[in-house]
């Protein structure tokens, strides 16, 4: 029955390892806020776009409203010290990554669909999460599996 509590959201507060330089990218001097917004705003079209079938309504709704509620407290996770648009925008890096991999299209399909996939799966649930916590441990779950993808911006 213990591991009941790893479905709770708030079992993950204050647990939440997102890497130093990581943070220091999303939140330092590396990106201003509008570039952030830019990044994010282009991703969200772009994920829009994509027709699978864990991209339903509760989704892209969750996705709608943390790019609406950037900046207020419904993003900001104190437990973890995180913003949930951080992550998005994390997601954002990680998805521009995939997309210019020199490899055949058949493995960029597969990846691109793979990335997709688990973030609207994460969205979804946010339903059942969408506090703060949930936001930012749900998202962040997403980056940290295509983690690969993010060292590329770690660079700039």
């Amino acid at each position: 029955m213990n591991n009941c509590n790893k479905l709770n959201t708030h079992h993950y507060d204050g647990q939440v390892f997102i890497p130093e330089e990581v943070r220091g990218m999303v939140t330092g001097t590396c990106y201003l806020d509008l570039e952030k917004k830019m990044f994010v705003n282009e991703f969200v079209v772009e994920l829009s776009a994509v027709n699978i079938p864990e991209k339903d309504t509760a989704s892209i709704s969750f996705l709608n409203a943390i790019v609406k509620d950037w900046g207020n407290n419904s993003n900001f996770d104190t437990t973890n010290n995180f913003r949930a648009e951080d992550v998005l925008f994390i997601c954002s890096l990680v998805w521009d990554n995939i997309k210019t991999l020199q490899v055949d299209e058949v493995e960029k399909d597969t990846l691109t669909k793979d990335f997709c996939r688990e973030l609207f799966i994460q969205l979804s649930d946010m339903q059942s999460g969408p506090c703060p916590q949930g936001r930012v441990t749900r998202l962040w779950q997403v980056a940290e599996s295509f983690y690969g993808f993010i060292d590329e911006n770690l660079e700039k």
